[in-house]
């Protein structure tokens, strides 16, 4: 039986400025199961040439990842994909409040028993860093850490070092008038 090489032939168009304009479709269709795959170069190459060896597959695989073409269009796919749960610091100020406000309460019904976590409100999802369904126990986030920035990124409240400094600040500035106008009167 005759074995199949995994050596891509080097194009025009693999130049690195080119990024994954004119990307062939055996590339874009490897790259995208390379993707899907969970990044397994060999598995993606076999996908595209499903009658080679393992062997072989994991050589042709690691060659066209390191084709600059392939490179940018997965960098690119990556940022389309990531870049959609990027995370602005209205949504994490939000979140951070979702946590504050939870208390266990919300995890039971009228009766006092522990609904599942389908049926809890979203300030408790949020909260909740742990739950196990034999015991019913279940555990919260720092709420008081949560204020704490929630109110030092609203400005509500103030670092107790800095307080410290500008009343240490005042206290100079206060003295240093106060010489000023004892000096101030005994030349006059």
């Amino acid at each position: 039986m005759k074995r199949k090489t995994a050596t891509p032939s080097r194009k025009p168009q693999d130049a690195p400025g080119r990024a994954h304009v004119n990307l062939e479709q055996k590339h874009r269709a490897f790259a995208l199961a390379y993707l899907a795959n969970g990044h397994n170069a060999g598995r993606a190459y076999l996908y595209v040439h499903p009658g080679i060896t393992s062997p072989a597959a994991w050589t042709g695989g690691w060659e066209w990842l390191r084709r600059p073409e392939v490179q940018g269009f997965i960098r690119v796919e990556l940022q389309k994909a990531w870049g959609n749960l990027e995370m602005a610091a209205q949504e994490a100020l939000g979140r951070l409040a979702l946590m504050a406000r939870a208390t266990l309460d919300m995890a039971l019904d009228e009766e006092g028993n522990l609904l599942e976590p389908a049926c809890w409100p979203p300030e408790l999802k949020e909260a909740a860093k742990s739950w196990e369904r034999k015991s019913g126990k279940v555990v919260l986030g720092d709420k008081l850490a949560a204020l704490r920035v929630v109110l030092e990124l609203a400005g509500k409240l103030r670092n107790p070092v800095s307080e410290s400094v500008d009343l240490l600040a005042a206290a100079l500035v206060e003295d240093r008038e106060r010489r000023k106008q004892e000096q101030a009167s005994r030349k006059g």
